[in-house]
């Protein structure tokens, strides 16, 4: 109880005395993508990334642009793009970037960027195709926050430890059985097929119906 009072007047004080630029995107089309681009080509020492979905190029190649010119780029990634080809966690791997792997929890849905440790990339918003054009997301791009990056950081760090080094070649990890999601998956085929069933059904009438009145 002390330390969760201490935490939070630490971080009423960090909000008080912060004097942070925030800026938010919404997709679709809202300049999600190029708003993260433009942070990536303006690292100068480091770029640590965490992603679920991975597909968007002009972020991947941002990355492999920063990398190619020194910047120390590193990304923690779900195990579903181990599966994945069109992730670009193999264009990161190719260019040498370090790629690790967050496979403990059913899904690692982060989606953050750290740059320089004074810039933080957080939200909704996948790293991805389908979040620029077709989804509705959100997106911070948050500078001069000390005290939420070092959160960030942590929390990073923490991950990191837990992750495997990914390399070419290593097998792909395993989903964990998890139970609900299994339910729900044998429910929602079972509802498809029942639909299915109904839909099919009320056609084969409808037209018994027709064929008969004719």
């Amino acid at each position: 109880m002390k330390h969760a009072f201490y935490l939070f007047w630490v971080f009423c004080l960090g909000c008080c005395c912060t004097h942070a630029e925030i800026v938010v995107y919404f997709s679709p089309s809202g300049g999600a993508t190029d708003a993260i681009v433009r942070e990536i080509h303006s690292a100068k020492n480091e770029v640590l990334v965490e992603a679920y979905s991975f597909t968007s190029k002009p972020i991947v190649e941002a990355l492999v642009e920063a990398n190619q010119r020194g910047v120390h780029v590193e990304a923690i990634l779900d195990k579903s793009n181990e599966r994945d080809k069109r992730s670009g966690m193999w264009r990161l791997v190719s260019a040498g970037v370090p790629i690790l792997v967050d496979w403990k929890p059913n899904i690692a849905h982060n989606k953050v960027m750290i740059i320089d440790h004074s810039v933080l990339i957080t939200g909704s918003f996948n790293f991805s195709t389908a979040a620029e054009k077709r989804n509705a997301e959100n997106l911070l791009v948050i500078h001069d926050d000390p005290t939420l990056v070092a959160s960030y950081l942590a929390n990073y760090e923490k991950r990191k430890k837990l992750s495997d080094v990914f390399h070419p070649g290593d097998k792909p990890h395993e989903q964990e059985f998890d139970p609900e999601v299994w339910i729900n998956n044998v429910l929602w085929l079972l509802g498809g097929a029942v639909l299915g069933f109904v839909l099919r059904s009320f056609l084969s009438w409808k037209a018994r119906g027709h064929s008969g009145s004719a």
